[in-house]
C-alpha cells in the first residue's frame, strides 16, 4: 500500500461528529470557520540525520515544513505545539540548541510556541509538531479544486535539495567550486517555507488547486489529481531547475528534470489555474520577484493518473512516484 492509498482509506473512518470543513487528504485540516491544523513527525534517519544536520537546523526545519503546509492551505501560521522523543545519545546541550532553532523559526513568522511534551526514546530522536493557523474563506486553497483545461504551474526553481542530499550522504562528488557545493548542501539542510509566494497565490483569487512540493512533483501532482478526480499531462522539459542542478545532472548523465520530479523537500508550490488567468497571474508574480512556470495542463479522467507529453505530441502514462513513506524509495 502506498501512503496516498492509506490516506484515502482513512477518509472513510468516522472519527468524530464535530464539524470539519476540510479533513484528511489535503496539506492541512480546516476546522470551525477559520482554523488550519497540520502536524508532522520528523525522525532521525528518515527526515534528517544528526551526522550532518546541526541541532539548530533540525529545529528550524521542523517548523519550516509545517509552515509550508499552512501556507499551502492559504493560511497564516499562529500557534505551535512541539513534542520530542529523546534518546540517551542526545544530551541537554544538544536539545537546547535544537530549541534555539525552533525559536528562531517561530520568531521569523510570529508563531507562538504554546506547549508540547517530552519523552524518553529507546533509539531515534524524533520530533512532532502541530501547527495552527488562520485562513479566511476567500483565500482557502485546496488540492481538490483542479478543473479540466487548467494550466499546471510551479513556483520557483527545483532540484537543489535532492542533489544536496546526495552530496551530504557522500554518494555524489561534483567538480564544482566549494561555494556551489555548500549552497547545494544548504538547500537541503535549511529548507525555507515560501511565505511571500504562498500569500501571493492565496490572495490572487485565481488559483484552483494547490499543494507544496514536499515529496517531488511525481507524488505531489497525484495529490491534486486524485483529490480533484482529474488527470494531468506534464511536460518535464518545462520544469524549472536551478542552473547549478542542471550542470550536476548533466555530469551524472541523468535527465535535467529528474531531481525536480522525484526530489521533493523544495517547499515551492504546485498549483492549477484557469488557462486565461495564468498569464496575468504570472505577470503579477513577476512584479513581486516571484517566478511561476507553466509545466502542463489538467485533462479529463477521474482516476488521478499523470501523463507525460512526449516530443511527438502524444502522451504516455507516468507511473513512477516521488518519495513515499510506505514504499521502497
Amino acid at each position: 500500500m502506498r501512503e496516498q492509498d492509506f490516506l484515502q482509506k482513512l477518509k472513510s473512518v468516522p472519527f468524530s461528529f464535530h464539524p470539519v470543513l476540510i479533513g484528511i487528504g489535503d496539506d492541512a485540516a480546516v476546522i470551525g470557520d477559520d482554523v488550519v491544523v497540520t502536524t508532522d513527525t520528523l525522525v532521525d534517519g528518515v527526515h534528517f540525520s544528526r551526522s550532518y544536520f546541526s541541532p539548530e537546523q533540525i529545529g528550524k526545519k521542523a517548523v519550516e515544513v509545517n509552515v509550508s503546509d499552512v501556507l499551502a492551505m492559504g493560511g497564516i501560521p499562529t500557534y505551535l505545539v512541539l513534542s520530542v522523543s529523546v534518546p540517551t545519545t542526545v544530551n541537554e546541550h544538544y536539545l537546547l540548541r535544537f530549541y534555539e532553532g525552533v525559536k528562531e523559526a517561530c520568531s521569523k513568522y510570529g508563531i507562538a510556541l504554546v506547549g508540547g511534551d517530552t519523552s524518553k526514546a529507546p533509539h531515534d530522536f524524533s520530533i512532532t509538531i502541530t501547527l495552527l493557523g488562520t485562513v479566511i474563506k476567500e483565500e482557502l486553497l485546496l488540492c481538490s479544486g483542479a478543473q479540466v483545461g487548467d494550466v499546471i504551474a510551479v513556483s520557483g526553481e527545483l532540484g537543489a535539495s535532492a542533489v544536496g542530499l546526495e552530496l551530504l550522504q557522500g554518494t555524489l562528488r561534483l567538480p564544482f567550486p566549494e561555494s556551489d557545493i555548500q549552497w547545494l548542501k544548504n538547500m537541503h539542510l535549511e529548507p525555507i517555507a515560501q511565505f511571500e509566494t504562498g500569500r501571493f497565490l492565496a490572495q490572487s483569487g485565481m488559483v484552483h488547486a494547490l499543494t507544496d512540493v514536499s515529496d517531488g512533483i511525481a507524488s505531489d501532482m497525484r495529490k491534486i489529481t486524485t483529490n480533484s478526480r482529474v488527470s494531468a499531462v506534464l511536460d518535464f522539459t518545462k520544469i524549472p531547475v536551478f542552473s547549478t542542478v542542471q550542470k550536476a545532472m548533466s555530469i551524472m548523465k541523468k535527465p535535467l528534470w529528474q531531481s525536480g520530479v522525484f526530489g521533493g523537500e523544495e517547499y515551492e508550490f504546485l498549483f492549477t489555474v484557469g488557462k486565461e488567468q495564468f498569464s496575468p497571474l504570472e505577470q503579477a508574480a513577476k512584479m513581486k520577484g516571484i517566478l511561476l512556470t507553466e509545466i502542463g495542463f489538467v485533462d479529463a479522467g477521474e482516476d488521478g493518473r499523470v501523463y507525460v507529453e512526449e516530443n511527438s505530441g502524444e502522451k504516455k502514462e507516468f507511473t513512477a512516484m516521488g518519495f513515499d513513506h510506505f514504499a521502497k524509495n
